[in-house]
């Protein structure tokens, strides 16, 4: 079965291998884990959610994350289950790099 390539990682160079950018971005993903690891250690969950929540990744704050629901909540969503709002647009990708250059601040200091 062809896939349209979506299980291929790594994609032959002229001299070595080259990432594909799926690849790369799993990296990153790895990598901002790590740093929020840090900054969950050093300061507590609650400033992670800070974070996330501050550049708009989620919906969440320092006290919590907010829920979206359909009905008897006061953040609206459309699932029929309650889950965080977060960001899936075209916006996502500068948020994530704000909450990464956030969250290596907040690590350094």
């Amino acid at each position: 079965m062809d896939d349209g390539g979506e299980g291929i990682l790594i994609y032959p160079g002229a001299t070595s291998p080259v990432p594909s950018a799926r690849l790369e971005q799993i990296r990153d993903g790895i990598e901002d884990a790590e740093v929020l690891a840090v900054v969950r250690r050093r300061f507590g969950p609650a400033r992670v959610r800070q974070i996330l929540g501050s550049n708009g990744l989620f919906s969440a704050d320092a006290s919590g994350v907010k829920l979206a629901c359909v009905v008897g909540c006061d953040l609206k969503g459309v699932q029929p289950l309650a889950w965080p709002r977060w960001s899936h647009d075209a916006t996502t990708a500068g948020r994530i790099e704000e909450a990464r250059l956030d969250a290596l601040r907040v690590a350094s200091s």
